[in-house]
Formats: structure tokens, C-alpha cells, sequence
């Protein structure tokens, strides 16, 4: 299977075979001659209308994961700079809808929610229809042959993604944000 790769710049995408061979195995050049970009990133291909939507309404994004069936499950989207303490200020401001039940901000990320501390013992969190027994297999490496598990884990990771695009076509534009909050007086964070 071919690599997808996108530019967040011009929001092109590109297949590896279409690119010229890089340095690095994550970063490819932009290959279109009016996009001066250096850095497109690998993505896998579920997360493309997300990570394109949050970046025409203004959230600049650098890295992201839609999960992968044979592989511990962890589903992020990894935001540009202070980014994410301004998306931590919306949502407490009640001016952004919270995150899917799935999602936290942890770090300079929005992250898939596994496990935690419940009652002060580390738990996996029950969400939705998938009880704390099946969160837990998704985080296992699974053998093929338990056909149960692969469906429900990929199931699981399409109903996330899911809620975190539903999410994101409720938000506005960034810069409806950052007027309400300068109009309130309150500081926005910006890069260092």
C-alpha cells in the first residue's frame, strides 16, 4: 500500500510514487511549483477530511494518527504551537463544544480518551457501547484469527474518528474565536 502524504499549505494530495525521494521517511517537498512548502507529512487516508478542516478553519496542525488495527490503539491530532492552550480556553469558556466523549487534550494534542484514574485506580474508561474489557483489547496487539476483536476495534476507531469530524463541522473558524475572546478581554496564547 502506497503512503499518502499531505501539504498543509496548499492542502495537496500525493502518493509516495508521485514524490521525489527524500532524506527523511516522514517529510516529503511539495512538489507543485507554486507551493513553497518543505515539510508535507504521512497521514493515513481517514484522517485526511479532518485534519484538512481544521486547518481551513484556522487550527494549524503538524501530526496526526487514525489508529491501526495490529497496533496498540492511539488516535491524535497534534497541533501548531500554543495552539491547543487556545482550544483548552474556548472550550472552558463554553464558546467551543466540548470534545467528543472519546477525546482529551493531552499535551499539545487532541487524544484518543483509553484509560485513566477512576476512584484512584487506573482504569479503561467505558465510552459509549464499548465496555472497559473491549477498550482494553483495542490497546493489545491483536492476532487475526479473533475476528470479534478486529471488527469491534475497528469499529471503535470509526465511530472516534467520527465524532471528532462531527466535532470539528460544529466549530467555527479560529478567528471568530479570538475576536469573542479579545472582545473579553482575556490573552491569547501565540508562538513564543
Amino acid at each position: 500500500m502506497s503512503k499518502i502524504y499531505l501539504c498543509l499549505k496548499c492542502m495537496k494530495i500525493y502518493d509516495n510514487e508521485s514524490l521525489a525521494p527524500s532524506k527523511s521517511p516522514y517529510y516529503k517537498v511539495c512538489p507543485d511549483l507554486y507551493c513553497d512548502n518543505r515539510e508535507m507529512f504521512e497521514i493515513d487516508e481517514n484522517m485526511i477530511p479532518i485534519i484538512i478542516k481544521l486547518n481551513d478553519k484556522g487550527f494549524k496542525t503538524k501530526f496526526c494518527c487514525s489508529g491501526h488495527v495490529f497496533e496498540p490503539l492511539d488516535i491524535y491530532v497534534k497541533f501548531d504551537d500554543n495552539l491547543i492552550n487556545n482550544i483548552n480556553m474556548y472550550i472552558r469558556l463554553n464558546l467551543m463544544p466540548k470534545l467528543p466523549e472519546f477525546f482529551m487534550i493531552e499535551g499539545d494534542s487532541i487524544r484518543l480518551k483509553k484509560r485513566g484514574l477512576v476512584n484512584n485506580e487506573f482504569k479503561y474508561f467505558t465510552v459509549g457501547k464499548y465496555n472497559e474489557y473491549m477498550i482494553k483489547s483495542f490497546d493489545e496487539i491483536i492476532d487475526i484469527s479473533d475476528t470479534q476483536v478486529y471488527i469491534n476495534k475497528i469499529n471503535y476507531m470509526n465511530d472516534c474518528i467520527q465524532s471528532l469530524y462531527n466535532w470539528i463541522d460544529e466549530i467555527w473558524d479560529i478567528s471568530k474565536y479570538k475576536d469573542i475572546v479579545n472582545e473579553k478581554g482575556f490573552i491569547i496564547y501565540e508562538k513564543l
